[in-house]
């Protein structure tokens, strides 16, 4: 199997089910401390993104249909066939391009510190400057640790747990022994693009769709809100106090919201 799954909470097909999908650079003992405050509520299954933790990346599976596709057939294999879905950061495109191929499979949809465009546009000045995302991109080509690490410093940017934050970032980074470094860089271009279109046809569907950003986020900005709000059939939140990693500086406010939400 290429592509890695966990489970926590209740057994399959005992309670709702509930998919978490991670974001760049990491792998999903990220979501630990918000597992233990949602497993008595749900079947969770912790998705492991192509060349990220345990799974095995190719230049394939790294594409943003790529992980779509891998992720329909393990979940298949797996036995699960309908789930609620909660993407952080990459993991929320992801996980609308999912809602997006097969409706039918998602019950609900959440995004967490996701963007429509991670990158600045002409009509789009909330996110990273173009030659900075390039040099970015480019040093972590030549340094993957080392990136990685600066990444984990602008993840707990604002946050008043930053230094605890920080502290379990750069623990769990270290924690995987072989990283797949060229996969993982090919699944960086998937923030280069523009998902507003995305965005849109999520919001126009009959799928439940709430997104959550936070209020000191420096990669996803609270400023999207802006744009959520135009976004007529879908919630949308800023959460107070935290940056890039409320599951970490406040998993018990984010597992009240997603209670909320998949009520």
């Amino acid at each position: 199997m290429k592509l890695h799954l966990s489970y926590a909470g209740q057994p399959l097909h005992q309670a709702p089910t509930l998919v978490l999908l991670h974001g760049w650079g990491m792998h999903s003992e990220i979501w630990q401390p918000l597992c233990t405050l949602l497993e008595d509520d749900f079947s969770l299954v912790l998705i492991d993104l192509p060349g990220h933790g345990l799974s095995k990346g190719d230049a394939e599976n790294c594409t943003l249909k790529g992980m779509v596709t891998e992720i329909h057939n393990e979940l298949l294999k797996a036995g699960i066939s309908q789930a609620a879905w909660l993407g952080w950061s990459l993991g929320g495109i992801v996980a609308m391009a999912y809602a997006q191929s097969y409706r039918d499979n998602v019950t609900s949809l959440m995004t967490l510190c996701t963007s429509p465009c991670f990158v600045v546009r002409e009509d789009w000045a909330a996110g990273m400057d173009t030659d900075t995302f390039a040099q970015f991109s480019d040093a972590f080509k030549t340094h993957p640790q080392k990136t990685l690490q600066r990444f984990a410093m602008l993840q707990v940017q604002g946050s008043e747990t930053a230094r605890q934050d920080l502290k379990q970032l750069k623990s769990l980074i270290s924690s995987v022994s072989d990283p797949d470094y060229p996969a993982v860089s090919t699944a960086l271009e998937i923030l280069e693009a523009d998902y507003r279109a995305l965005y849109c046809a999520a919001d126009q569907s009959d799928l439940p769709v709430s997104h959550f950003l936070c209020e000191h986020d420096t990669l996803a900005p609270a400023s999207v809100a802006e744009y959520l709000r135009q976004l007529s059939g879908s919630a949308m939140a800023v959460l107070a106090g935290s940056s890039h990693v409320p599951m970490l500086s406040d998993p018990q406010m984010l597992a009240a919201r997603i209670k909320e939400s998949l009520k």
